[in-house]
């Protein structure tokens, strides 16, 4: 592992006395990813247009990943809301960056991981 993220988890560790809050930042981003993921290919969201598909996509990204961090969370207070939030408000910006990143180098990725997965779009990847 990279020695400063080392050397930071073990500094917010030692803060707070507990391992608990570095779990619950890394569980609450897979569950919002994962969970993110998942629900883009329910037809529920099939009558919805583009741009009403990308901020319902945000939106549950948010939510999927506040709950769990707050949840996880080793002590329930302000501070415990505002890491949540933070958490929430990063889990699609970091899923962005990883994604926009990993689809320049793998372009048929785009096609499964955008906001409205489009299967056809991974045929290149065969060819």
């Amino acid at each position: 592992m990279i020695d400063w993220l080392t050397n930071f988890a073990h500094l917010i560790n030692a803060e707070l006395g507990t391992r608990t809050a570095i779990a619950a930042i890394f569980y609450a981003l897979a569950i919002s990813w994962c969970w993110t993921q998942w629900t883009k290919g329910l037809p529920v969201w099939w009558a919805l247009s583009d741009g009403q598909m990308r901020w319902a996509t945000r939106l549950g990204a948010f939510l999927s990943g506040w709950f769990p961090a707050f949840i996880l969370w080793p002590v329930h207070d302000l501070a415990a809301a505002v890491i949540a939030t933070a958490i929430g408000m990063a889990s699609p910006a970091i899923y962005l960056i990883v994604i926009r990143t990993a689809v320049r180098r793998w372009p048929w990725l785009e096609g499964i991981f955008s906001a409205r997965p489009d299967l056809s779009k991974t045929s290149a990847k065969t060819e």
